[in-house]
Formats: structure tokens, C-alpha cells, sequence
């Protein structure tokens, strides 16, 4: 890398916006200064990805800053970090952190069907486990079961409630999931819910599950 690179207003965790400076970067848009000056810190190129430098000077990327959700206490917090962890538990499909302007950062949960049919009926994954999600749902359902007996389930919710508090660990108290709920479906691309290319929209999830949302802050 023939250039330089910092991380400019790190936070506690050493977390900030990942910017360039070298020869190969450019000196700024040509007669737009509005532009440059949205792209450009003096001679140091911003990224817009959030991340850090660690003692051997490998970069990690945890973010990106556009997604930096603020507390009602103003604290910063990188959702896309959070999300990725809580997505480690198995029968988790998808996550979505809310915490932007909020006293407390919460989830929201979809459950892996392929996990259920593995997990939870002992399916071989490799050789019984459909892979499109509209075939596990039949299966599911061909086992005599239904999507609900789990989204609803006060059992699945101990269960995850119990991993969330162990992944907590690894996030400070304004960055862990106090609360969850568990989506009675998938997020999909028809409810304009994920890109084409299965990212969160953010912006549609919130509108679609508002009344979710909002309850689990009404105490």
C-alpha cells in the first residue's frame, strides 16, 4: 500500500471514519467544492467505512458510517457489528438492531427455517434441508409443524434470550440488546424489506414493524 491511512475521531474501541492520503488518491472533484468537501479532508480521502487499526496495523472494518446509529444518550453505536454477532446464533436468519435516538438498543429476530428442520426435527442439512425458503416452509409444515410454533414459542425466546445475554459480553452496556422480538416471518425482498442482494433496508423495516418496535419501548 503506497499511501497512508488513520482513523480519524476514533472512539473508546478505537472506531472511526477509515481515511486515505498518497499519490493514488485524488485532489478533489473538478469545480464542485460542494462534492470535494464531502469526500475530502484536506489531502485525506474519506471512506465512509467505519473501522480500525490494530497493533500490527491490520485495518478491520466494522461498518459503515452512514449506519451509525446515536443514542438518546449520545452514544455512537455501529449496528452492522451487533446484527453480524447476534446472526452467529444458529436459528437466527436475520437481525436488525434499533438504538438510533432510543434510551436502549433492542432486536429484531427472524428465525432460519433450514436451523428448525436440522436443529429441532434432527434433518440431515446436506441431503434433507431444502434450500429455498418457500420449499423449508413446506417441510416444516409436512412435519406437522408451523412457523408460529417456534416464532411464538416462550421456549425458542428463553433459548435465545440466553445467547444474547452471553453475546452481550462482547459489547459495552449502550451496545447490548436489552430487548428482542421475534418476527412471525422472514424479511423478504417483495416487502422491499432486503436489497437483491439480501442487505437490511432499514428505512422499510422500521415502517413494517413499527407496532413491534414501539412495544418493545413502552414500559
Amino acid at each position: 500500500f503506497a499511501g497512508e491511512i488513520r482513523i480519524d475521531k476514533p472512539n473508546d474501541k478505537g472506531d472511526g471514519e477509515i481515511q486515505f492520503r498518497g499519490r493514488h488518491v485524488m485532489k478533489g472533484y473538478y469545480k464542485n467544492p460542494e462534492a470535494t468537501a464531502e469526500t475530502m479532508d484536506g489531502d485525506w480521502l474519506k471512506s465512509g467505512d467505519l473501522g480500525r487499526v490494530d497493533e500490527d496495523g491490520f485495518v478491520y472494518v466494522t461498518g459503515r458510517l452512514k449506519e451509525i446509529y446515536v443514542s438518546s444518550a449520545g452514544k455512537n453505536i455501529a449496528p452492522l457489528v451487533i446484527e453480524e454477532t447476534m446472526k452467529s446464533i444458529p436459528i437466527i436468519s436475520q437481525c436488525m438492531l434499533v438504538g438510533d435516538n432510543r434510551k436502549f438498543c433492542s432486536a429484531l429476530f427472524t428465525l432460519d427455517v433450514g436451523a428448525i428442520l436440522r436443529d429441532k426435527h434432527g434433518l440431515d442439512g446436506a441431503t434433507e434441508v431444502p434450500k429455498d425458503p418457500n420449499e423449508q416452509i413446506a417441510k416444516l409444515e409436512s412435519l406437522g409443524s408451523k412457523l408460529s410454533d417456534y416464532t411464538a414459542s416462550s421456549e425458542i425466546k428463553a433459548e435465545l434470550d440466553a445467547q444474547v445475554q452471553e453475546l452481550n459480553q462482547k459489547f459495552s452496556s449502550p451496545e447490548q440488546v436489552k430487548k428482542f422480538t421475534i418476527l412471525p416471518r422472514d424479511l423478504n425482498v417483495d416487502e422491499g424489506e432486503l436489497t437483491p442482494t439480501l442487505k437490511i433496508r432499514r428505512k422499510q423495516i422500521n415502517e413494517n414493524w413499527a407496532r413491534e418496535i414501539e412495544a418493545m419501548y413502552s414500559d
